[in-house]
């Protein structure tokens, strides 16, 4: 399975962490503790981004709903069906808006075309 690429603002990435730790501290112990246990007990921003780039224990997605809003998120990856939905924020309090999410689809297929395409050097 190929997971999607996700190039998001670094503001962006740093409400996602702490939409993160505010999930963490509201879940009940059992939760926070597992996911602890997935983490490697660490919580820092540059762990939580390595466990969604390198070690994609965490999986962040950016979509559009119903009402062209755009909604980033964090799941946990699993291997036997839908990944479990942590939380989510609106594209406001992520600091994503849907002009920023169709120009980063433009540039995510133009570097897909090249890649396929081959370099025009």
């Amino acid at each position: 399975m190929t997971r999607p690429h996700v190039d998001l603002p670094m503001h962006a990435w740093r409400a996602l962490h702490s939409g993160f730790l505010d999930w963490l501290v509201r879940v009940p112990s059992e939760i926070s503790h597992a996911m602890m246990n997935r983490l490697g007990s660490q919580v820092s921003f540059e762990h939580f981004m390595v466990a969604i780039h390198h070690y994609q224990r965490l999986d962040v997605y950016v979509r559009l709903d119903e009402a062209d809003e755009v909604r980033v998120g964090i799941r946990v990856p699993v291997s036997d069906g839908d990944d479990w939905l942590l939380f989510d924020l609106t594209g406001r309090d992520a600091g994503v808006d849907p002009d920023w999410l169709l120009q980063a689809g433009r540039l995510r297929i133009e570097d897909e075309l090249q890649q396929l395409l081959g370099s025009d050097e």
